[in-house]
């Protein structure tokens, strides 16, 4: 009777430590195989879009001001001075049909050329290239009211060339910089056809068949500082 109940407790170990056996193996197959990368690249991508569209935008603030055009007009004011404080960057002026006015920048003030307008938008943009105005403004807050501010980021053709540029000249250190895994490779492509500009393109010979990606459509800033809406590409494998 001793002898058959050893050989029953072995036969039990042997079928246990066969399940452990088959279970390892199991986790193995679940962690190393070839479907755990493509997950990997999958689940990079979304983290990829933004460090493109991070990397490719610039920031504009955007403030409404209202004129007053009585008040201008009775005391003959065709250059009227509006104080911003504490920015950086060039200044734009727009009117309600996205024409460009005359202005210049003198420290926190900006100097417009308003053109008979009863409401302006004053941006203000790293990018934006000054206009040249001449001639001397009223300065009196009695002719203007700033009604709003608007900050945000847009895309901007300068910094994506300039990633473009980082993209074919070392694309490794470009890949530390925004810190994607070593196994993971990517591509972009900002399509601006639609106004007659070309695109920006960058890609490898490498390219595996298998690729994810997320395509958006974004306002993007020309290097003129016109704005109009593209769509950008991003790609992993």
């Amino acid at each position: 009777m001793v002898i058959e109940s050893k050989r029953g407790i072995s036969h039990i170990e042997f079928i246990f430590s066969l399940l452990i056996f088959l279970a390892f193996i199991g986790v193995a197959l679940f962690f190393f195989a070839p479907r755990g990368t493509t997950n990997v690249v999958e689940n990079t991508l979304d983290y990829t879009y933004d460090a493109v569209l991070n990397k490719g935008s610039v920031e504009i603030h955007e403030y409404g001001v209202k004129l007053d055009q009585d008040a201008l007009s009775s005391n003959n004011v065709d250059i009227v001075s509006v104080s911003i404080d504490d920015f950086q960057g060039n200044v734009r002026v727009e009117d309600l049909n996205g024409n460009v006015l005359d202005s210049r920048r003198e420290g926190d003030m900006v100097y417009i050329a308003h053109g008979g307008n009863d409401f302006v938008y004053l941006m203000i943009s790293e990018e934006f290239i000054e206009r040249s105005l001449t001639g001397s403004g009223v300065v009196s807050e009695d002719y203007y009211e700033v009604s709003s501010l608007i900050s945000g980021k847009v895309l901007s053709v300068k910094k994506i060339n300039d990633l473009e540029d980082s993209y074919e000249s070392d694309y490794d250190s470009l890949k530390k910089d925004i810190r994607l895994p070593a196994i993971i490779d990517f591509g972009f492509l900002l399509d601006f056809k639609d106004f007659n500009d070309g695109d920006v393109s960058a890609d490898r010979e490498d390219r595996k068949e298998e690729v994810f990606s997320k395509t958006g459509r974004l306002e993007i800033l020309k290097e003129g500082g016109d704005r109009e809406f593209g769509t950008l590409t991003v790609r992993v494998w």
